[in-house]
This record gives structure tokens, sequence and C-alpha cells, in this order.
């Protein structure tokens, strides 16, 4: 089956039907009720044809196939809640015998939007190994925050059940990226006592919230357990996000005074929190230090990041102007020049773009290396083995 095909003509039906709605609007101006929805019905199905479409396409690519099947799936779900939201005041009294519908729907359609988008985005992380265990905890942790506030919206006006809901989703929601940058893949002993600081912070604040009502700082201990385990989960996440690079592209001289700098700023952010929540005035000069040290810490982390990056792939220009080749076509040996040219024999025409050559595998640069066979980085063969070098 097209899906292709299949999406483009509803794409092209949803235009025919505000084509449709706006006669009815010239004609019909008692129906401007019926009218409006027709309109935003066709607008509706213009946008989630076009993210259908966007899914399609990324569901035919294998390292991406997961992610097209969860966005398609999320897509289809907020059409199905909008459409029924528009049109609930016509079907009301047919299928719903439920108060307050459109907003029911409606609500649905902006978590399930909001929430899907995050549970997609985890499984585009699950093909690269280093963060298959981030994408699939970030797909759990919304997708269990996608069913605890549904089961709230159509619960009623159940202030028990939202309470409940509200104790255990709230800091999966606000801590959900330490667990998640905790996982990043490395030593199997590091990571799980990462993963450890970050579930029992989420932990004890779920905890604490139940046991005092939503009033996580009345316990005093459990209040400073939390602030320690999720100091030292956010502390770990941030060295995994510096060392997430090659052992090889590693700056030492600059990662330590990150992480030095970083530590003392989620130090200090800790304990502005534990000022705020007992309803005490912060030092002025630990404010000032922790709004100082918070712009440097991620102001370093940034420019490591970035070195990082430019150590890793070197941005050079190549000097050459073009390339020894052979002619697909006639098989004629001939010097091709960057840009446009043709063949002298066939006519045939190419075209050759020409970046700065790079090892395929690490890519360091070669382009300031003579007769150079093998990668000096990582020793992988250079030349290929087609005739076109």
């Amino acid at each position: 089956m097209d899906y292709r095909k299949i999406t483009v003509r509803v794409l092209l039906c949803s235009l025919g039907i505000a084509a449709v709605s706006g006669l009815l609007a010239i004609f019909l101006p008692g129906g401007t009720g019926i009218t409006g929805r027709l309109l935003g019905t066709a607008i509706l199905t213009a946008a989630c044809s076009a993210f259908l479409l966007f899914s399609v396409q990324r569901s035919e690519v294998p390292n991406t196939k997961s992610f097209g099947i969860s966005l398609g799936f999320t897509m289809l779900c907020v059409y199905f809640c909008v459409v029924i939201a528009i049109w609930a005041h016509y079907l009301t009294k047919s299928f719903f015998n439920t108060s307050n519908v459109e907003e029911k729907f409606a609500g649905s359609a902006l978590l399930i939007a909001g929430c899907g988008i995050l549970v997609s985005l985890g499984f585009l992380c699950t093909p690269h190994k280093k963060i298959r265990l981030s994408g699939a905890i970030l797909s759990s942790v919304w997708l269990i925050c996608l069913l605890l506030w549904l089961v709230v919206i159509w619960s009623g006006n159940s202030s028990v059940l939202t309470s409940r809901a509200e104790y255990v989703a709230y800091p999966l929601q606000t801590l959900f990226p330490l667990l998640v940058l905790c996982a990043i893949r490395r030593n199997n002993l590091y990571m799980g006592v990462s993963i450890g600081f970050a579930v029992t912070c989420i932990v004890a604040s779920q905890i604490a919230l139940f046991t005092t009502s939503g009033s996580i700082e009345d316990n005093n201990s459990l209040f400073l357990f939390i602030l320690s385990t999720g100091c030292l989960a956010a502390f770990l996440a941030v060295l995994n996000i510096i060392h997430f690079r090659p052992a090889s592209k590693s700056i030492r001289w600059a990662e330590i005074p990150t992480c030095i700098l970083t530590s003392a700023a989620i130090l200090l952010f800790a304990i502005a929190v534990y000022y705020n929540a007992n309803h005490m005035q912060l030092p002025e000069l630990l404010l000032r230090l922790g709004v100082g040290l918070g712009i440097l810490s991620s102001t370093s982390i940034l420019a490591l990041l970035v070195g990082q990056l430019l150590r890793s792939s070197v941005f050079t220009i190549y000097s050459g102007s073009g390339i020894q080749a052979v002619c697909p076509r006639c098989l004629s040996e001939f010097f091709v020049p960057s840009g446009k040219s043709r063949c002298g024999i066939c006519n045939l025409h190419m075209k050759l773009y020409i970046e700065s050559p790079n090892c395929s595998s690490c890519g360091y640069d070669i382009s300031k290396l003579e007769d150079c066979v093998n990668c000096p980085e990582c020793g992988k063969p250079i030349k290929s083995a087609s005739t076109l070098q």
C-alpha cells in the first residue's frame, strides 16, 4: 500500500472541504456554525496530513522507523480528539451523555500532542547505541504521564484522584532530564549509580508529596535527602554530557574546570531552593555567586561541546581543483574539474562537489597529508576500491 499517495489524497480532500465550506458561507448565511466547523475540520485535516506524510517518510527509513510510526499514531489520535471536539455539539445527544465533552476531548488532544512528541523523540534516540536507554526512558516517562493525565481528565472532578496523579506525575515531569541524561551509555557501574541517584530522587519526591499532602518542605529530613540525591544525579548527568565524545577527542584542561564550575553552581542552586522552601532570605553573596556560577557553568559547557565538535571534525577548505576519473558511460579516463563539466568523448554531463577531505570513519582531516594510504587516527584505508578516487 502506497501511504504517500493516500496521505496526499487526504490533503487534497481537506483543501476541497475548505473550498466547500467557503461556498456554504456565501450561499447559506444561516449555517455559519456548520461552515466554521467544516473549515476547522479542513484546516485540521490538512495540517495532520502534512505531519502524516512526514511520519510516513520517516517510517520508510530503518533508523527512524519507530519514530515515524509513533509520530503518525500521535497525529491520528490528536486528529480524532480534535474532530470530536469540533463536532461534539451535534454528537453529544446521540453518542455522549457526559458533560463538557468538548473540553475533555480538546484537553486530551493537547496532552496527546505534547506528550506524544516527547515519546516520539525517545523512539528517535533508540537506534543509537549510546542513547538507546535514554530514549527508552524518555518515551516511558512521558507515556506514563500521558496516561495519568488522561485518567484525570476523564474521571470527572475527583479531587482525590487528581491529587494522587499529581503526586506521581509532577516529580516525573520535573526531574525526567536527570533520569534521561544519567542513562547515557558509559561504564555499567557508573551508569547504574547515576540512574540510582536519579530514581531515588524521583521516588523520594513522590513519597514526600504523598506523606505531606503536597508540602515537601514540611518533612525537613526527607527534603534534604531529595536535594542531596538530586544534586548528585545532576552532577553525574552533566558529566555524561561533557564526556559524550570519543576519548581521543577529550579536552582535559577545559573539562576539569567545567566540572568544578558546574558542581558549585548545582550546590548553590540546591541551597537557594532550600532557603526559598523554608521562607528564608538567601544571603546576597550566595545569590550573586549562584547567578554568576550558573552563567559561567552553562557557558563553559557550551564552549566545551563546541570545542569537542571542532576537534572531532575540522572544517577545512580543499585546495584541489578536481579529480582523475573514469566516465561511467564510455569508460574513458579524463580529469573532472570541480563544478559542472561533461565528458569530451560521449558528452555525458556531470557535476562534481568537493568537500573537505576527512576520513569517512572518524572525520580526521587528511587534506595536508601526502600519499596517505591509511588514516593516521583510526587506521582505516583512505582509498576506496572503486575506479573513482
